[in-house]
């Protein structure tokens, strides 16, 4: 996996890589900048071993830490299937502030009550936004199912139970786990050199369709979820052949001539370990055979390399 494909994945910009420094087990890497204004950076901490709700619980922390360390940056959260990080943004003449502020992350951390209160809130905040969007809510049970978690992970009541010796104690122990900083900067340089992370094992490929609630309770929503090869290009066409606007082949089947679905998604999505596939409908659960039939025989076709709308 080269530099320029992870930062596709974590930043959505291609644009080539170059080293520039090792400090503290720190991989970090710099690319040019593409709005001479600005600057931005990612972070992202392979944690495979800790329970999803503690990953949710540290992102969320990081966020309000580089608040404090650098006020004027923009800062979000993201997970994915083996970790978790930041994602921050800063006008140009700060990029090195905001560099040192994730940098000294670790040490300067500071998980008093009020931070461990808001990092736990917020996390069970972010848990019961996701059980109302039917699609985020199933993404996340196939996730969390592939990186053999238990379900009870997406309990709201999860991260409220995590204390604050053990968020000093992850902090403390993330430099081991080699963190990834991709920085863009206006004086970024061209180089091409790969980036190697650490093996994730997953589950093999599997299909879900359960019933959440949601604002119209009869719906049925169903999800198919896959990983697949970590080929950026490829991946993209497949997911707008998939789920490019009204002519997606899924889109088509699910709300062409005959309507099958009120809601119909699909798409791709690179990540560290794989390219992330994934079908989406929403219908009445007298439709959900059908739809189930439908998805496996797409997905059948597409392994086969057969295109087609019907």
């Amino acid at each position: 996996m080269t530099r320029r494909t992870f930062l596709s994945s974590l930043a959505a910009i291609f644009a080539p890589l170059s080293t520039q420094t090792q400090r503290a087990k720190f991989a970090t890497f710099v690319a040019p900048s593409q709005n001479p204004a600005f600057a931005g950076a990612t972070l992202f901490v392979p944690m495979d071993d800790l329970p999803f709700s503690a990953r949710l619980t540290l992102a969320l922390g990081w966020q309000q830490q580089i608040a404090r360390f650098c006020p004027e940056a923009i800062c979000q959260p993201w997970w994915t299937l083996n970790g978790c990080g930041l994602v921050a943004m800063t006008l140009a003449d700060r990029w090195e502030r905001l560099r040192d502020a994730l940098m000294n992350l670790w040490e300067r951390a500071e998980w008093d009550v009020l931070a461990t209160h808001r990092a736990r809130q917020e996390a069970a905040w972010e848990l019961l936004r996701w059980r109302r969007d039917p699609l985020q809510w199933l993404l996340w049970h196939a996730r969390l199912i592939a990186m053999h978690q238990p379900l009870t992970e997406l309990d709201s009541a999860k991260p409220l139970q995590i204390t604050t010796d053990r968020l000093i104690q992850w902090t403390r122990s993330l430099l081991s786990r080699h963190p990834l900083l991709l920085l863009l900067a206006p004086q970024g340089e061209i180089s091409d050199e790969p980036v190697r992370l650490s093996q994730s094992t997953l589950r093999p490929p599997f299909a879900k369709s359960i019933i959440v609630s949601s604002p119209t309770p009869s719906l049925c929503h169903a999800l198919w979820w896959t990983v697949t090869e970590k080929e950026p290009m490829a991946g993209m066409v497949l997911g707008q052949l998939l789920g490019g606007g009204m002519g997606g082949l899924w889109v088509q089947q699910m709300r062409g001539e005959k309507p099958l679905a009120y809601h119909a998604f699909a798409g791709w999505q690179l990540t560290p370990v794989g390219g992330e596939l994934f079908l989406f409908a929403s219908c009445l659960p007298a439709d959900l055979p059908v739809v189930r039939e439908r998805a496996q025989k797409l997905l059948a076709d597409l392994r086969q390399g057969r295109f087609r709308a019907k």
